[in-house]
């Protein structure tokens, strides 16, 4: 088991931001781009290795994202129109989302497995996302959807 935590709205102020494990220690950078035609959101380990990428899909007024880890799509994010507000629908082949995305309160799960948690914890003086890892082998798409959701909660509500 692994637990990052990261900064609560950082992706939606700030161009670059840190995810850091229980200790303090930083384990990835990530990106936020406004540029057309590259990713929207670059997760990097401490090495400048690019890992992840979170890219803009064009689909009209709906926004759309997709995940990518080694050219690999792992999620589709949809935002969806809601009565009162909107919701994030995040599809995967393998995994599915258990839980509120819009609280940051939720589970990712393969099958009937849990491979990883996210909640919301209160750390010094300010709020951030505890993102608990059960299986280390999804860490990557992870820290990317953790972003990504984020990104989009903050800078709907900024």
């Amino acid at each position: 088991m692994k637990q990052l935590i990261m900064k609560q709205g950082e992706t939606s102020i700030r161009e670059t931001t840190t995810v850091v494990n229980r200790k303090g220690k930083e384990e990835y950078t990530v990106i936020i781009s406004s540029e057309k035609d590259t990713p929207k959101i670059t997760v990097k380990t401490i090495g400048k290795e690019i890992v992840a990428v979170v890219k803009e899909v064009e689909m009209g007024a709906e926004e759309k994202y997709i995940i990518e880890v080694d050219n690999e799509v792992v999620f589709n994010v949809e935002k969806e129109m809601l009565t009162h507000g909107s919701n994030y629908i995040v599809e995967s082949k393998e995994m599915h989302t258990e839980g509120y995305l819009s609280k940051m309160s939720f589970e990712i799960m393969l099958g009937y497995r849990k491979v990883a948690k996210v909640r919301k914890r209160w750390i010094a003086t300010e709020d951030s996302y505890e993102l608990t890892i059960f299986e280390p082998e999804n860490e990557l798409s992870l820290v990317a959807l953790l972003s990504l959701l984020d990104f989009v909660n903050f800078s709907t509500v900024s």
